[in-house]
């Protein structure tokens, strides 16, 4: 609560010291609840969980931007065994949370770009572009699966949007897969 000073507005340095001291209760708050969500996550993790829970899960703690590596560890243990029977949209999925987070796991990455690579035919746009996106990011520049991916999406290319085009491109210039089919079709895309 703001309080006034002894003219009639209310005084700046009032208010900054007010939002110093309620950012500071709220950084506590998310730090002790950012451990409890940790610990229950782990204690209620299911290892044997569904092929579509796991991505989910993972999904849902990237997008509310809480980063429990203790959770990621757990989650890419579970997928390896089933990561096999991943559909496109949880592959898509998984990539994506774990990249968003920073959340390496090479392990889970080689299984994946190995399990993506063999469905990228089933892959959306945005799955394509997403993907692209996040093995780019953590540094996972597997050839195979950005060779697939450079095939699949030059072949839908002008159905991409602007941002899966601004995606697609960075990822490939980032890992460096040279792909001069694709970046001919990007550059056509950008012309119409």
């Amino acid at each position: 609560v703001a309080v006034r000073c002894g003219c009639t507005s209310i005084c700046p340095s009032t208010l900054l010291f007010d939002a110093v001291a309620r950012a500071s209760v709220a950084s506590k708050v998310a730090r002790a609840s950012a451990t409890s969500i940790d610990q229950f996550s782990i204690d209620q993790f299911n290892p044997q969980a569904s092929r579509k829970t796991l991505p989910t899960t993972a999904w849902a703690f990237a997008t509310a931007g809480h980063p429990s590596p203790l959770l990621f560890d757990a989650v890419a243990r579970a997928s390896a065994a089933s990561i096999d029977q991943f559909m496109p949209q949880n592959l898509a999925n998984m990539a994506w949370a774990f990249a968003t987070v920073c959340h390496s796991s090479p392990a889970l990455f080689e299984a994946m770009s190995r399990a993506s690579a063999a469905r990228i035919g089933h892959f959306s746009r945005q799955n394509l572009a997403n993907t692209a996106w996040a093995f780019a990011t953590v540094g996972h520049a597997s050839s195979a699966l950005f060779e697939a991916m450079s095939r699949a999406s030059a072949a839908r290319i002008g159905q991409f949007s602007p941002q899966n085009l601004a995606n697609t491109a960075w990822a490939f210039a980032t890992v460096g897969h040279a792909s001069s089919a694709l970046f001919e079709a990007m550059s056509r895309a950008s012309a119409a």
